[in-house]
């Protein structure tokens, strides 16, 4: 009897675990429970298995690609497009463009991420075109995919009013550098430098900056969000590409509820990487009476691109064999 109690009882705890685990979800990846290691990775496209790397020209060529959201942004209906290319469009027939009528869901406590398949279509290779002087053809298929993109990071941060150390108290905090928790984006924020300007014994105002280093750690290239620049590789071009590459919007940086400002070097709220990485600076007034720690909340906006490539061999069924 013992026994069958302690089992309902272990049943029961583990049961309200779940369920307390599935109420503290949080939108969009402001929990820092869901974020890990960053893997640099925000849509992911993989070419499925039906499109054959070896194919005769009696028999269609099917192009089909898994498209993943493997971060933590829900991208918005329409706003992502694929472009299928490295095809002579006059050998073939595939529907070339596509903008994703769906919301790309993110991962999240209740949901692995939007998984799904795109397809560009059949398309024999154009009749006549292979014969015995040309038995085959290796075109290489790219599929390239446009989307704007967020980051989440949070960095657990101190805030002290003994700016100059003077009071030895054990288990005080201090100003230096922060642990941070990425979600899984392209855009990563490195590391998060903290330093304590001045304190204001009258107001109990502690004047606080914070120096943020973020980089681009996938394999994709970053375009400004503004004005859909990001879809500059999937047909919308820009005639000025130095105003558009490496931009990335400041949304808002945040010790808890209190906004920071944020500045870069050109003294605005668009930072610019310069090769991989760029810093950005941020100030706020935070009222402090005592030492205690808080969470810094940074959230960035861009745009994304990549592509994979396919190799595949079309042959003549007539003169190939």
């Amino acid at each position: 009897m013992k026994k069958s109690t302690t089992i309902v009882i272990l049943i029961t705890i583990f049961v309200l675990c779940i369920f307390i685990s599935g109420c503290a979800s949080s939108k969009n990846g402001n929990s820092k429970s869901q974020f890990g290691k960053n893997s640099g990775q925000g849509l992911t496209l993989t070419f499925d298995d039906q499109t054959s790397s070896i194919i005769y020209d009696n028999s269609p060529v099917n192009v089909e690609v898994l498209l993943k959201n493997e971060g933590y942004y829900d991208i918005p209906r329409g706003k992502a497009m694929i472009k299928l290319g490295g095809y002579d469009p006059t050998l073939f027939s595939f529907e070339a463009l596509q903008r994703i009528s769906t919301i790309l869901e993110g991962k999240n406590d209740n949901s692995f991420g939007y998984s799904d398949y795109v397809s560009f279509g059949e398309s024999r290779l154009k009749e006549g075109f292979l014969g015995e002087n040309l038995p085959e053809i290796s075109p290489t298929f790219t599929a390239t995919i446009c989307y704007p993109y967020k980051t989440f990071a949070s960095a657990e941060v101190c805030i002290n009013p003994d700016i100059y150390g003077k009071d030895s108290k054990m288990g005080r905090c201090s100003a230096g550098s922060a642990k941070i928790y990425n979600s899984n984006a392209p855009i990563t924020v490195n590391s998060v430098q903290e330093r304590f300007l001045s304190y204001d014994s009258g107001s109990g105002k502690v004047n606080v900056k914070f120096d943020i280093t973020i980089s681009n750690i996938g394999k994709n290239k970053i375009w400004s969000a503004a004005n859909e620049n990001y879809m500059y590789e999937c047909g919308k071009y820009n005639s000025n590409l130095k105003e558009i590459q490496n931009k990335i919007n400041i949304v808002s940086v945040k010790l808890t509820d209190t906004k920071l400002e944020c500045k870069t070097a050109s003294n605005n709220e668009v930072a610019q990487l310069i090769g991989n990485s760029v810093t950005f600076s941020c100030y706020g007034d935070i009222l402090a009476n005592d030492a205690f720690t808080t969470t810094l909340n940074i959230e960035l906006e861009y745009g994304n691109s990549n592509y994979i490539s396919k190799k595949v061999t079309i042959k003549s069924y007539k003169y190939s064999n």
